[in-house]
């Protein structure tokens, strides 16, 4: 069975080979089968393509948006104690790795305040969904 699924999945030939074949599946738009979602994986990125669009459009309007307030704010009161204190705060916060800022708001946001979901957008009829506001009243009792 494993010789058969090794030729099958053309696995038995050289690397070089392997790799061209590869490169000229891409380039026709064949991005192979994702073993782990049983599905093609054009399929599996086209499902997963809008809801990651919408994470990062307001992900970047939400930035764009504060960023640009605490810039307003940061002139207006320029050469304060607010201005320096924000100013430390935001030079902190930027050289401090992406991955663990997004590590902590995640700590922090879905789990220590319970505003987020954990794993993923959920569909209120299938599954049982609670309201960010419900779920904090129900860690509090």
């Amino acid at each position: 069975m494993r010789a058969q699924w090794r030729h099958q999945w053309g696995l038995d030939r050289p690397l070089s080979e392997q790799f061209v074949r590869y490169v000229a599946s891409l380039a026709r738009g064949d991005w192979g089968y994702s073993f782990s979602m049983h599905e093609p994986v054009r399929d599996a990125l086209a499902r997963a393509l809008p809801n990651t669009l919408l994470l990062m459009g307001v992900g970047y309007v939400l930035s764009f948006g504060v960023g640009v307030l605490l810039g307003v704010l940061q002139a207006a009161r320029r050469g304060s104690r607010f201005d320096r204190g924000l100013g430390g705060i935001a030079l902190f916060f930027y050289s401090m790795p992406d991955f663990w800022l997004a590590l902590m708001v995640m700590l922090t946001l879905a789990y220590w305040f319970p505003v987020f979901p954990t794993s993923g957008m959920v569909d209120p009829v299938m599954h049982e969904y609670y309201t960010p506001a419900e779920r904090v009243l129900d860690v509090l009792r």
